[in-house]
């Protein structure tokens, strides 16, 4: 994640429904690049939303989990 200015932060990961499923982080971020280690591994094969809340504005991502 790449934010332009400091601010609050949040990174989350819903399923296909909406549902939140993980959040990855939440707090204060300085400017600059960050990076999220997200363990999936108790997670079912399927398609799920990375939604990423910076000062800058909204990412979401899709990623699909495989067996």
């Amino acid at each position: 994640v790449t934010t332009q200015e400091a601010g609050d932060v949040s990174v989350t990961v819903y399923n296909k429904a909406g549902q939140v499923v993980r959040v990855i982080s939440e707090g204060y971020l300085t400017a600059g690049t960050h990076q999220f280690v997200f363990d999936a591994s108790g997670m079912q094969a399927d398609l799920y939303l990375v939604k990423c809340n910076t000062p800058n504005g909204v990412i979401t991502r899709k990623i699909v989990k495989t067996e």
